[in-house]
């Protein structure tokens, strides 16, 4: 997650909570930075939902390395619609 952040997103600790996650993710960030982060966040949280609901509703399973280029489809879509800065460089 790292290294397809560049460094911005790291994976949360364990027994850790999403709220600690989130709150040690932006602690000592700019304000610009702490929003491209929290984009990230929000992309990355929310396509983890979509597959465990693909798993519980649907029977579907996705390896990891899909859910990840979906993030990455997601980040560079909204890159492209919206301008500006990029959140992430997609490789």
């Amino acid at each position: 997650m790292s290294q397809a952040t560049e460094g911005l997103l790291q994976l949360p600790l364990p027994d850790s909570s999403l709220g600690d996650w989130w709150n040690s993710s932006l602690q000592g960030r700019s304000k610009k930075l702490k929003q491209r982060v929290a984009s990230l966040m929000i992309y990355t949280a929310w396509n983890i939902w979509r597959e465990r609901n693909r798993r519980i509703f649907e029977g579907i399973a996705a390896l990891p390395t899909w859910v990840v280029n979906i993030i990455k489809q997601e980040v560079d879509l909204r890159n492209r619609a919206c301008g500006g800065e990029e959140l992430i460089l997609v490789s």
